[in-house]
């Protein structure tokens, strides 16, 4: 079926998000990944939709790693080329190069993780392309971004920030790696010096069975499990205003009108009157997260998150403790949102305990986590 010429990216560069093609084991093809697939779609678009379109295709390292003999060699000769341009995380060039030319990109993603730095992502339904297999033949069809929420959004975004620092959580070693907690011994770590206790951040690990640290590359003593760390963000009733905050196992934490740390004003503004000074009692054990309304005069609800496919169950008052799972929404005084993030591996609290004095927090360059 042939689709008519869209002026706004017809005259640009068609992005090819290769892994993504190469990896659809719903194409013929001959391995998990095969480089084939990548010249079936070309050839599909140029079929459906412009004869004339040039291609710029970016492959990720790893993916390009995992091809088969044949289809590494064919792959290898287009890369040395040019025809392929390879690096190591290729979603932000992707989106870097269609957001510059206006170009139209065909992939399977929906980028959830990279939507605060591009939002005009958010609701696409023009640029974005993707393929259908339908009686054995390719189809090029809009892809409608959509708009994700906030969750999807977080979920996402913790993968995409590990897997930019080499700590990619599809793999079980990885995975398990960040569940541990760390010290670097080496006494000339400029990283150590700021925080002797316990190693800070995620580590180098490209072995992961020997974690080193990140800014010497001294291997790290391993202290055992990690402790669990819950995020949750507050937000005003339109959501327009949010922070997010992270809380070690341990905590107790007022959200009032007088208390919070500011945290309440700093999101509702002066918009405060139906919250109690002392509203809800939020506490993390490290297991489990409750909440308790303290006696509040204009009350505390509960929405229940339901799964994907159902969604928010209808909101409950809440009358002493509830505990909450990830997803769930709190509401206090119908216009402050509490909901607990759906994150795994947050690593770090907002506010350690314990750091040497005069030492100023790190920053660990990504660069600086490989090779």
């Amino acid at each position: 079926m042939n689709q008519p010429r869209n002026p706004s990216w017809s005259d640009a560069p068609v992005v090819i998000d290769a892994a993504n093609v190469a990896g659809d084991e719903h194409l013929p093809g001959c391995g998990k990944f095969c480089w084939d697939r990548v010249d079936a779609v070309q050839e599909a678009w140029k079929q459906q939709v412009d004869p004339d379109a040039t291609f710029v295709v970016f492959m990720d390292t790893r993916p390009g790693l995992m091809l088969g003999e044949s289809c590494k060699r064919q792959y290898r000769r287009e890369r040395d080329s040019g025809k392929v341009i390879e690096v190591e995380f290729a979603d932000p060039e992707i989106l870097l190069t269609a957001e510059r030319t206006d170009a139209a990109v065909i992939t399977g993603d929906f980028y959830k993780d990279a939507r605060r730095e591009h939002p005009w992502i958010d609701g696409n339904q023009g640029q974005f392309f993707e393929w259908r297999l339908e009686l054995g033949h390719i189809l090029i069809v809009p892809r409608d971004m959509g708009t994700p929420s906030e969750f999807s959004k977080t979920r996402a975004e913790e993968r995409s920030e590990l897997k930019g620092k080499g700590a990619d959580i599809s793999r079980p070693a990885i995975e398990h790696a960040l569940r541990m907690a760390y010290r670097c011994d080496n006494e000339s770590c400029w990283l150590r010096k700021y925080d002797p206790g316990h190693y800070t951040g995620v580590p180098d690990l490209q072995d992961p069975l020997e974690p080193r640290c990140a800014a010497c590359r001294h291997a790290l003593t391993i202290l055992g499990d990690a402790p669990r760390l819950v995020q949750l963000k507050f937000a005003n009733s339109q959501q327009t205003k949010m922070e997010r905050r992270t809380f070690p196992p341990g905590t107790s934490f007022v959200a009032g009108r007088d208390t919070s740390d500011e945290l309440v004003s700093n999101v509702l503004g002066d918009d405060l009157g139906l919250i109690s000074r002392q509203h809800a009692q939020l506490d993390w054990d490290g297991s489990h997260l409750s909440l308790t309304d303290l006696g509040s005069k204009n009350g505390t609800t509960v929405r229940r998150w339901a799964g994907k496919q159902r969604g928010y169950e209808p909101a409950v008052a809440v009358n002493g403790t509830v505990s909450l799972r990830s997803r769930d929404e709190v509401c206090l005084a119908g216009i402050l949102l509490i909901t607990r993030s759906a994150r795994t591996f947050t690593l770090e609290p907002d506010t350690a305990q314990g750091r040497s004095a005069g030492v100023n927090p790190p920053t660990v360059p990504q660069d600086g986590l490989s090779g």
